[in-house]
Protein backbone atom coordinates (compact mmCIF):
# COMPACT_ATOMS: atom_id res chain seq x y z
CA UNK A 1 0.00 0.00 0.00
CA UNK A 2 1.50 3.30 -1.10
CA UNK A 3 0.81 5.11 2.15
CA UNK A 4 2.37 2.55 4.46
CA UNK A 5 5.77 2.89 6.07
CA UNK A 6 6.07 -0.84 6.66
CA UNK A 7 9.22 -2.11 8.32
CA UNK A 8 9.88 -5.18 10.41
CA UNK A 9 13.12 -5.43 12.38
CA UNK A 10 14.41 -8.14 14.72
CA UNK A 11 13.61 -7.50 18.36
CA UNK A 12 16.38 -5.69 20.23
CA UNK A 13 17.83 -7.01 23.45
CA UNK A 14 15.69 -6.10 26.44
CA UNK A 15 16.77 -3.15 28.63
CA UNK A 16 19.95 -2.48 26.64
CA UNK A 17 18.06 -0.17 24.29
CA UNK A 18 16.33 1.76 27.06
CA UNK A 19 19.38 4.03 26.91
CA UNK A 20 18.94 4.52 23.17
CA UNK A 21 16.09 6.95 23.69
CA UNK A 22 16.33 9.29 26.67
CA UNK A 23 13.18 11.27 27.38
CA UNK A 24 13.57 14.68 28.98
CA UNK A 25 10.18 16.02 30.06
CA UNK A 26 9.75 19.63 31.07
CA UNK A 27 6.69 20.70 33.03
CA UNK A 28 4.99 23.98 33.83
CA UNK A 29 7.58 26.68 33.09
CA UNK A 30 10.55 24.36 33.63
CA UNK A 31 12.16 20.98 34.10
CA UNK A 32 9.86 18.45 35.73
CA UNK A 33 12.56 16.11 37.00
CA UNK A 34 11.91 17.32 40.53
CA UNK A 35 8.36 18.58 40.98
CA UNK A 36 7.63 19.68 44.51
CA UNK A 37 4.74 19.48 46.93
CA UNK A 38 2.18 22.32 46.94
CA UNK A 39 2.96 24.83 49.64
CA UNK A 40 -0.52 24.46 51.16
CA UNK A 41 0.23 20.82 51.88
CA UNK A 42 3.91 20.95 52.85
CA UNK A 43 5.94 23.38 54.90
CA UNK A 44 9.01 23.09 52.71
CA UNK A 45 9.99 21.87 49.28
CA UNK A 46 12.38 18.99 48.62
CA UNK A 47 15.84 19.73 47.30
CA UNK A 48 15.95 20.22 43.53
CA UNK A 49 12.28 21.11 43.30
CA UNK A 50 10.72 23.39 40.75
CA UNK A 51 9.71 26.64 42.43
CA UNK A 52 7.50 27.67 39.50
CA UNK A 53 5.35 24.59 39.96
CA UNK A 54 5.34 25.25 43.73
CA UNK A 55 3.92 28.69 43.04
CA UNK A 56 1.39 27.36 40.57
CA UNK A 57 0.14 24.70 42.95
CA UNK A 58 -0.02 27.17 45.81
CA UNK A 59 -2.30 29.39 43.73
CA UNK A 60 -4.39 26.68 42.06
CA UNK A 61 -4.43 23.59 44.26
CA UNK A 62 -7.95 22.71 45.40
CA UNK A 63 -7.60 21.13 48.87
CA UNK A 64 -11.28 20.15 48.96
CA UNK A 65 -11.22 18.23 45.71
CA UNK A 66 -7.80 16.79 46.55
CA UNK A 67 -8.89 16.10 50.15
CA UNK A 68 -5.54 17.33 51.33
CA UNK A 69 -3.53 14.85 49.22
CA UNK A 70 -0.47 16.70 47.85
CA UNK A 71 0.95 16.31 44.39
CA UNK A 72 3.33 13.29 44.31
CA UNK A 73 6.65 15.08 44.06
CA UNK A 74 9.06 12.22 43.43
CA UNK A 75 7.27 8.92 43.11
CA UNK A 76 9.29 5.82 42.31
CA UNK A 77 8.13 4.14 39.09
CA UNK A 78 5.63 1.36 39.70
CA UNK A 79 6.94 -2.03 38.57
CA UNK A 80 4.00 -3.78 36.92
CA UNK A 81 4.19 -7.47 36.02
CA UNK A 82 1.88 -10.08 34.54
CA UNK A 83 -1.22 -10.03 32.39
CA UNK A 84 -2.67 -6.78 31.09
CA UNK A 85 -5.45 -6.97 33.67
CA UNK A 86 -3.09 -7.75 36.54
CA UNK A 87 -0.67 -4.98 35.60
CA UNK A 88 -3.59 -2.56 35.51
CA UNK A 89 -4.78 -3.79 38.88
CA UNK A 90 -1.33 -3.18 40.38
CA UNK A 91 -1.32 0.31 38.85
CA UNK A 92 -4.78 1.13 40.21
CA UNK A 93 -4.07 -0.18 43.70
CA UNK A 94 -0.80 1.74 43.90
CA UNK A 95 -2.16 5.05 42.60
CA UNK A 96 -5.86 4.93 43.51
CA UNK A 97 -5.82 8.03 45.70
CA UNK A 98 -4.45 10.08 42.80
CA UNK A 99 -6.73 8.47 40.22
CA UNK A 100 -9.75 9.45 42.31
CA UNK A 101 -8.64 13.10 42.27
CA UNK A 102 -8.20 13.07 38.49
CA UNK A 103 -11.60 11.42 37.98
CA UNK A 104 -13.48 13.87 40.20
CA UNK A 105 -11.76 16.81 38.50
CA UNK A 106 -12.41 15.50 34.98
CA UNK A 107 -16.03 14.66 35.68
CA UNK A 108 -16.57 18.00 37.43
CA UNK A 109 -15.21 19.83 34.39
CA UNK A 110 -17.39 17.80 32.04
CA UNK A 111 -20.52 18.72 34.03
CA UNK A 112 -19.95 22.32 32.93
CA UNK A 113 -20.96 21.22 29.42
CA UNK A 114 -24.61 21.17 30.51
CA UNK A 115 -25.08 17.88 28.64
CA UNK A 116 -27.18 15.04 30.03
CA UNK A 117 -25.01 13.13 32.54
CA UNK A 118 -27.31 10.13 32.18
CA UNK A 119 -26.12 9.72 28.59
CA UNK A 120 -22.41 10.00 29.31
CA UNK A 121 -21.94 6.32 30.15
CA UNK A 122 -23.22 5.26 26.73
CA UNK A 123 -20.77 7.65 25.00
CA UNK A 124 -17.88 6.24 27.03
CA UNK A 125 -18.95 2.73 26.08
CA UNK A 126 -18.73 3.78 22.42
CA UNK A 127 -15.15 4.93 22.91
CA UNK A 128 -14.27 1.76 24.78
CA UNK A 129 -15.61 -0.29 21.85
CA UNK A 130 -13.49 1.74 19.42
CA UNK A 131 -10.39 1.24 21.56
CA UNK A 132 -11.01 -2.48 21.69
CA UNK A 133 -10.99 -2.69 17.88
CA UNK A 134 -7.34 -1.66 17.94
CA UNK A 135 -6.27 -3.13 21.26
CA UNK A 136 -8.21 -5.45 23.55
CA UNK A 137 -4.96 -5.46 25.57
CA UNK A 138 -5.16 -1.78 26.49
CA UNK A 139 -8.85 -2.13 27.38
CA UNK A 140 -7.90 -4.97 29.73
CA UNK A 141 -5.16 -2.78 31.18
CA UNK A 142 -7.79 -0.09 31.84
CA UNK A 143 -10.17 -2.64 33.35
CA UNK A 144 -7.43 -3.71 35.72
CA UNK A 145 -6.85 -0.08 36.76
CA UNK A 146 -10.56 0.30 37.51
CA UNK A 147 -10.48 -2.78 39.73
CA UNK A 148 -7.24 -1.86 41.50
CA UNK A 149 -8.53 1.65 42.26
CA UNK A 150 -12.01 0.39 43.16
CA UNK A 151 -12.05 1.45 46.82
CA UNK A 152 -10.86 4.97 45.97
CA UNK A 153 -13.24 5.33 43.01
CA UNK A 154 -16.12 4.06 45.13
CA UNK A 155 -15.41 6.95 47.47
CA UNK A 156 -15.26 9.59 44.74
CA UNK A 157 -17.40 12.71 44.92
CA UNK A 158 -19.09 11.52 41.71
CA UNK A 159 -18.91 7.81 42.50
CA UNK A 160 -22.50 7.04 41.47
CA UNK A 161 -22.33 8.81 38.10
CA UNK A 162 -20.48 6.04 36.20
CA UNK A 163 -19.24 2.49 36.63
CA UNK A 164 -15.62 2.27 37.70
CA UNK A 165 -14.62 1.08 34.23
CA UNK A 166 -16.41 4.05 32.68
CA UNK A 167 -14.53 6.32 35.07
CA UNK A 168 -11.23 5.02 33.75
CA UNK A 169 -12.42 5.35 30.14
CA UNK A 170 -13.36 8.97 30.95
CA UNK A 171 -9.88 9.65 32.35
CA UNK A 172 -8.35 8.12 29.21
CA UNK A 173 -10.56 10.17 26.87
CA UNK A 174 -9.75 13.76 27.86
CA UNK A 175 -9.51 15.05 24.28
CA UNK A 176 -12.53 13.04 23.11
CA UNK A 177 -14.93 13.71 26.00
CA UNK A 178 -13.68 15.77 28.94
CA UNK A 179 -12.20 18.99 27.62
CA UNK A 180 -14.55 21.72 26.30
CA UNK A 181 -13.28 21.41 22.72
CA UNK A 182 -14.83 17.90 22.68
CA UNK A 183 -18.26 18.85 24.00
CA UNK A 184 -19.90 19.68 20.64
CA UNK A 185 -19.01 16.19 19.39
CA UNK A 186 -20.22 14.54 22.60
CA UNK A 187 -23.44 16.51 22.23
CA UNK A 188 -23.77 15.19 18.68
CA UNK A 189 -23.42 11.60 19.94
CA UNK A 190 -26.10 12.32 22.55
CA UNK A 191 -28.46 13.96 20.08
CA UNK A 192 -28.10 17.29 21.87
CA UNK A 193 -26.46 20.65 21.27
CA UNK A 194 -24.02 22.67 23.31
CA UNK A 195 -23.61 26.43 23.41
CA UNK A 196 -20.55 27.82 21.63
CA UNK A 197 -20.18 30.15 24.59
CA UNK A 198 -19.73 27.12 26.86
CA UNK A 199 -16.59 26.03 25.00
CA UNK A 200 -15.14 29.50 24.37
CA UNK A 201 -11.77 30.45 25.79
CA UNK A 202 -10.38 26.94 26.14
CA UNK A 203 -7.00 26.24 24.58
CA UNK A 204 -5.30 22.85 24.29
CA UNK A 205 -2.40 22.16 26.62
CA UNK A 206 0.75 23.53 25.03
CA UNK A 207 3.70 21.22 24.57
CA UNK A 208 6.31 20.16 22.10
CA UNK A 209 8.50 17.15 21.38
CA UNK A 210 11.81 16.74 19.63
CA UNK A 211 14.03 13.87 18.58
CA UNK A 212 17.67 13.79 17.50
CA UNK A 213 19.75 10.86 16.29
CA UNK A 214 22.55 9.88 13.92
CA UNK A 215 24.77 12.84 13.03
CA UNK A 216 23.15 15.00 15.71
CA UNK A 217 24.52 13.00 18.68
CA UNK A 218 28.15 12.21 19.58
CA UNK A 219 27.62 8.45 19.49
CA UNK A 220 25.00 8.31 16.72
CA UNK A 221 22.30 7.13 19.13
CA UNK A 222 18.96 8.84 19.62
CA UNK A 223 17.61 11.20 22.24
CA UNK A 224 14.08 12.52 22.68
CA UNK A 225 12.73 15.30 24.79
CA UNK A 226 9.92 17.76 25.17
CA UNK A 227 7.85 20.02 27.34
CA UNK A 228 4.35 19.60 28.61
CA UNK A 229 2.60 22.62 30.09
CA UNK A 230 0.04 21.56 32.69
CA UNK A 231 -2.31 24.52 33.14
CA UNK A 232 -4.74 22.65 35.40
CA UNK A 233 -3.77 21.32 38.81
CA UNK A 234 -5.28 17.77 38.61
CA UNK A 235 -3.05 16.98 35.62
CA UNK A 236 0.00 17.44 37.86
CA UNK A 237 -0.97 14.25 39.71
CA UNK A 238 1.44 12.22 37.61
CA UNK A 239 2.75 8.70 38.09
CA UNK A 240 5.21 6.54 36.15
CA UNK A 241 5.53 2.83 35.57
CA UNK A 242 7.78 0.14 34.18
CA UNK A 243 5.44 -2.50 32.76
CA UNK A 244 6.77 -6.02 32.17
CA UNK A 245 3.94 -7.84 30.37
CA UNK A 246 3.63 -11.61 30.40
CA UNK A 247 2.34 -11.16 26.84
CA UNK A 248 5.44 -12.18 24.86
CA UNK A 249 4.42 -10.04 21.90
CA UNK A 250 4.76 -6.89 23.98
CA UNK A 251 7.79 -4.84 24.95
CA UNK A 252 8.85 -3.84 28.42
CA UNK A 253 7.68 -0.24 28.55
CA UNK A 254 8.32 2.81 30.71
CA UNK A 255 5.53 5.37 30.86
CA UNK A 256 4.89 8.69 32.54
CA UNK A 257 1.23 9.59 32.83
CA UNK A 258 -1.47 11.56 34.55
CA UNK A 259 -2.75 9.17 37.22
CA UNK A 260 -5.21 6.72 35.67
CA UNK A 261 -4.04 7.13 32.08
CA UNK A 262 -2.69 4.03 30.37
CA UNK A 263 -0.08 6.27 28.66
CA UNK A 264 0.71 9.92 28.32
CA UNK A 265 3.23 12.34 26.79
CA UNK A 266 6.34 10.25 27.33
CA UNK A 267 6.75 6.54 26.66
CA UNK A 268 9.77 4.39 25.74
CA UNK A 269 10.13 0.63 25.32
CA UNK A 270 13.00 -1.84 25.46
CA UNK A 271 13.12 -2.06 21.68
CA UNK A 272 14.46 1.49 21.78
CA UNK A 273 11.27 3.14 20.52
CA UNK A 274 10.31 6.42 22.16
CA UNK A 275 7.38 8.75 21.61
CA UNK A 276 6.11 12.17 22.53
CA UNK A 277 2.93 14.03 21.60
CA UNK A 278 0.83 17.16 21.72
CA UNK A 279 -2.82 18.14 21.24
CA UNK A 280 -3.74 20.45 18.34
CA UNK A 281 -6.92 22.38 17.61
CA UNK A 282 -8.71 20.84 14.63
CA UNK A 283 -11.81 21.55 12.58
CA UNK A 284 -13.83 18.44 13.37
CA UNK A 285 -13.85 15.60 15.87
CA UNK A 286 -14.87 12.02 15.07
CA UNK A 287 -15.71 8.84 16.90
CA UNK A 288 -12.64 6.62 16.87
CA UNK A 289 -9.86 5.15 18.98
CA UNK A 290 -9.05 7.58 21.83
CA UNK A 291 -5.58 9.06 21.41
CA UNK A 292 -4.33 7.82 24.79
CA UNK A 293 -5.25 4.20 24.01
CA UNK A 294 -3.50 4.42 20.63
CA UNK A 295 -0.42 5.90 22.31
CA UNK A 296 -0.31 3.09 24.86
CA UNK A 297 -0.73 0.41 22.21
CA UNK A 298 2.10 1.83 20.11
CA UNK A 299 4.42 2.12 23.09
CA UNK A 300 3.95 -1.55 23.95
CA UNK A 301 3.84 -3.09 20.48
CA UNK A 302 5.92 -0.99 18.05
CA UNK A 303 9.26 -2.61 17.16
CA UNK A 304 10.57 0.56 15.50
CA UNK A 305 9.75 4.22 14.93
CA UNK A 306 8.70 3.29 11.40
CA UNK A 307 6.23 0.70 12.68
CA UNK A 308 4.93 3.22 15.24
CA UNK A 309 4.19 5.66 12.41
CA UNK A 310 2.49 2.84 10.49
CA UNK A 311 0.19 2.04 13.38
CA UNK A 312 -0.67 5.67 14.01
CA UNK A 313 -1.64 6.26 10.40
CA UNK A 314 -3.16 3.02 9.08
CA UNK A 315 -3.61 0.92 12.20
CA UNK A 316 -2.66 -2.76 12.18
CA UNK A 317 -3.60 -5.48 9.66
CA UNK A 318 -5.91 -6.98 12.31
CA UNK A 319 -7.56 -3.61 12.86
CA UNK A 320 -8.09 -3.01 9.16
CA UNK A 321 -9.54 -6.51 8.72
CA UNK A 322 -11.84 -6.08 11.70
CA UNK A 323 -13.13 -2.63 10.71
CA UNK A 324 -12.90 -2.70 6.92
CA UNK A 325 -11.06 0.62 7.11
CA UNK A 326 -7.97 1.67 5.14
CA UNK A 327 -6.62 3.81 7.96
CA UNK A 328 -6.90 4.21 11.72
CA UNK A 329 -10.09 5.92 12.90
CA UNK A 330 -8.60 8.62 15.08
CA UNK A 331 -10.59 11.24 16.97
CA UNK A 332 -9.09 14.70 17.36
CA UNK A 333 -5.96 16.68 16.54
CA UNK A 334 -3.22 14.72 18.30
CA UNK A 335 0.28 14.80 16.82
CA UNK A 336 3.03 12.33 17.76
CA UNK A 337 6.78 12.02 17.27
CA UNK A 338 8.44 8.60 17.19
CA UNK A 339 12.15 7.80 17.23
CA UNK A 340 14.44 4.82 17.56
CA UNK A 341 18.21 4.34 17.25
CA UNK A 342 18.17 4.84 13.47
CA UNK A 343 15.36 7.19 12.44
CA UNK A 344 12.45 9.35 13.51
CA UNK A 345 9.04 10.46 12.25
CA UNK A 346 6.44 13.06 13.13
CA UNK A 347 2.86 12.05 12.42
CA UNK A 348 0.47 14.99 12.19
CA UNK A 349 -3.08 13.72 12.35
CA UNK A 350 -6.62 14.77 13.01
CA UNK A 351 -9.66 12.53 13.12
CA UNK A 352 -9.47 11.41 9.50
CA UNK A 353 -6.46 13.13 7.92
CA UNK A 354 -2.75 12.71 8.45
CA UNK A 355 0.75 13.41 7.18
CA UNK A 356 4.14 11.95 8.04
CA UNK A 357 7.26 14.11 8.32
CA UNK A 358 10.86 12.93 8.53
CA UNK A 359 14.19 14.72 8.86
CA UNK A 360 14.60 16.88 5.78
CA UNK A 361 10.90 17.37 5.05
CA UNK A 362 11.15 20.92 6.42
CA UNK A 363 14.78 21.37 5.38
CA UNK A 364 16.26 20.16 8.65
CA UNK A 365 20.04 20.05 7.98
CA UNK A 366 20.56 17.08 10.30
CA UNK A 367 18.86 14.02 11.73
CA UNK A 368 16.37 15.79 13.98
CA UNK A 369 12.66 16.66 14.16
CA UNK A 370 10.64 19.22 16.10
CA UNK A 371 6.95 18.75 16.87
CA UNK A 372 5.16 21.98 17.88
CA UNK A 373 1.48 22.70 18.62
CA UNK A 374 0.51 23.29 15.02
CA UNK A 375 0.53 21.54 11.65
CA UNK A 376 3.53 22.02 9.39
CA UNK A 377 3.47 19.18 6.85
CA UNK A 378 3.08 20.55 3.29
CA UNK A 379 0.74 17.72 2.28
CA UNK A 380 -1.95 15.47 3.79
CA UNK A 381 -3.81 12.21 3.15
CA UNK A 382 -7.45 11.31 3.69
CA UNK A 383 -8.98 8.35 5.51
CA UNK A 384 -8.32 6.13 2.49
CA UNK A 385 -4.64 7.05 2.42
CA UNK A 386 -5.00 9.19 -0.70
CA UNK A 387 -3.30 12.56 -1.13
CA UNK A 388 -5.75 15.43 -0.66
CA UNK A 389 -3.82 18.21 -2.41
CA UNK A 390 -4.00 20.21 0.84
CA UNK A 391 -1.34 20.94 3.48
CA UNK A 392 -2.04 19.39 6.84
CA UNK A 393 -2.86 22.85 8.19
CA UNK A 394 -6.10 22.72 6.17
CA UNK A 395 -7.57 20.20 8.66
CA UNK A 396 -6.58 22.12 11.79
CA UNK A 397 -7.15 25.57 13.19
CA UNK A 398 -3.93 27.37 12.16
CA UNK A 399 -2.09 29.37 14.81
CA UNK A 400 -0.85 32.89 14.19
CA UNK A 401 2.82 33.13 13.09
CA UNK A 402 3.45 35.27 16.17
CA UNK A 403 2.18 32.55 18.52
CA UNK A 404 4.31 30.76 21.10
CA UNK A 405 3.93 27.53 19.12
CA UNK A 406 5.76 29.04 16.16
CA UNK A 407 8.43 30.67 18.32
CA UNK A 408 8.93 27.38 20.16
CA UNK A 409 9.40 25.59 16.85
CA UNK A 410 11.98 28.01 15.47
CA UNK A 411 13.86 28.18 18.78
CA UNK A 412 14.36 24.42 18.78
CA UNK A 413 14.95 24.16 15.02
CA UNK A 414 17.88 26.56 15.12
CA UNK A 415 19.33 25.35 18.44
CA UNK A 416 19.62 21.88 16.97
CA UNK A 417 20.92 23.22 13.67
CA UNK A 418 23.85 24.98 15.34
CA UNK A 419 24.64 22.07 17.68
CA UNK A 420 25.01 19.25 15.18
CA UNK A 421 26.86 16.34 16.75
CA UNK A 422 26.56 17.81 20.24
CA UNK A 423 23.07 16.77 21.35
CA UNK A 424 23.50 14.89 24.63
CA UNK A 425 21.31 14.32 27.70
CA UNK A 426 23.13 17.18 29.41
CA UNK A 427 22.51 19.49 26.43
CA UNK A 428 18.84 18.50 26.56
CA UNK A 429 18.54 19.26 30.27
CA UNK A 430 20.64 22.40 30.47
CA UNK A 431 20.07 24.07 27.10
CA UNK A 432 16.86 22.82 25.53
CA UNK A 433 14.55 22.23 28.50
CA UNK A 434 14.92 25.72 30.06
CA UNK A 435 15.14 27.52 26.69
CA UNK A 436 13.70 31.04 26.88
CA UNK A 437 14.97 32.83 23.76
CA UNK A 438 13.61 32.40 20.28
CA UNK A 439 14.45 33.00 16.64
CA UNK A 440 12.74 34.50 13.65
CA UNK A 441 11.75 32.16 10.82
CA UNK A 442 14.97 32.95 8.93
CA UNK A 443 17.17 32.30 11.96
Amino acid sequence: MKHLLQSRRPRLKRFVTLTAVITVIAGLFGLAAGLSLPQKAAASSPAGSNTHIDEYMQANWNPNLARGIPYPSRTEPMILRGSWYNMGKQYGKNSGKYIRIVYDAFYGLWLNSGLDPNKLGAVLDMYKAEAKKLSPEMVEFARGISEGARSDLNGADHAAALTNMQKIILINSPFEVVFPTAWPHVAELMGQTVSAQTTAGWEPFASHTWAAWGNMTPDGGSIMGGTRDQPWFPTLYNVSYVAIPSDKRAAITWGNSIAGLVASSAQVNDRGVGLGNTIVDDNKQYLGVPAIFTTAYISFFAHSAREAADIYTVGTPEYRYKTGRDTLASTAGFFQAFADEKEGFVVERTGRNYAVRKAGTLNEPGKYLVLPNHAMAPYSRDEHGNLTGQPMEHWTIPVDPSSSSWSRYWALFYEFKKNKGQVTPRFARETIAPLKHTYTADG
